[in-house]
């Protein structure tokens, strides 16, 4: 079994999101996305965890998630 994780995230008015990270349909997302923009392991399951919750941006200073064309960074 699977746990949940959660992570949070303040937008620009500070109102706080709450996030699921960890789900069983990430896992196939994950293969999909890492193959079609070649990320590792975590880069892609990270971007399907963003996917699923339909978060658009990341601040990071990973490059990769510049490949994935439904994100957007924010280099650090």
């Amino acid at each position: 079994m699977v746990a949940n994780r959660t992570f949070c995230l303040m937008d620009r008015e500070h109102d706080v999101h709450t996030y699921s990270l960890a789900r069983i349909d990430d896992f196939n997302k994950s293969a999909d996305l890492g193959y079609k923009f070649g990320l590792v392991t975590t880069d892609s399951y990270h971007a399907a965890a963003m996917y699923r919750s339909r978060l658009k941006q990341i601040a990071s200073n990973d490059s990769d998630f510049g490949r994935v064309d439904f994100i957007e960074v924010w280099t650090l």
